[in-house]
């Protein structure tokens, strides 16, 4: 039965996580309109979908593997396509769309050759949700555009138009939120390097 149940589709969860994926191109086409509040709307939605679904599946016995194929499809897109559109909007600096991509792809194909090697799938720590869930508000702050009580003078550091926040200018404290979130997410990549190197270095010694 529990195998039957794994192979299920039609889900609440994954009909939760479609919808989530279809809203992406939905926000991109309202911000690229300049409709911020809408944009803003739907993003918040399809973060907030994100908990949800997983909630639903936990605890109402609905996990399918679809399911854990088209819930980081959806996670990683809206995260990466969020990034990508508020950079071409001019709302986030090209060096953390890069390094948000790098991390994701580097994780994904790591992830795979660990699986393949050493047999043992990543396991995801809280403090990496936290650090999406900071990506995730500082984003959709960033998609409201130049609200006034939200945008602050920067800390005039360093001029430097590719590093908001710490230049003379006022932006949106979006970019804090997004810059906690890269620091949260560099601790959480040296954990999972380092746990990937202790299974590699397992499965070598087993096979050894």
């Amino acid at each position: 039965m529990a195998k039957n149940a794994e192979d299920r589709i039609f889900t609440v969860p994954n009909l939760i996580s479609v919808i989530r994926i279809f809203l992406i191109p939905v926000f991109c086409v309202l911000i690229f309109q300049q409709q911020n509040i809408a944009a803003f709307i739907v993003f918040v939605i399809a973060c907030a979908s994100d908990g949800i679904d997983g909630f639903i599946a936990r605890h109402f016995n609905q996990t399918s593997e679809l399911g854990k194929i088209l819930d980081p499809i959806a996670d990683r897109g809206l995260l990466l396509v969020g990034s990508v559109v508020l950079c071409i909007v001019g709302r986030l600096p090209i060096w953390i769309v890069v390094l948000v991509i790098a991390r994701d792809f580097t994780f994904l194909f790591g992830g795979w050759y660990v699986m393949k090697v050493a047999d043992y799938k990543p396991k995801v720590i809280w403090l990496g949700k936290i650090a999406t869930s900071f990506f995730y508000v500082g984003f959709a702050i960033l998609v409201l555009g130049d609200v006034s009580w939200l945008t602050f003078p920067g800390l005039g550091i360093i001029n430097a138009t590719w590093l908001p926040g710490f230049s003379s200018e006022t932006y949106s404290i979006g970019i804090w939120l997004i810059y906690i979130g890269i620091l949260l997410n560099l601790y959480t990549s040296t954990h999972y390097i380092r746990v990937a190197i202790s299974k590699l270095r397992e499965a070598k010694n087993a096979r050894n």
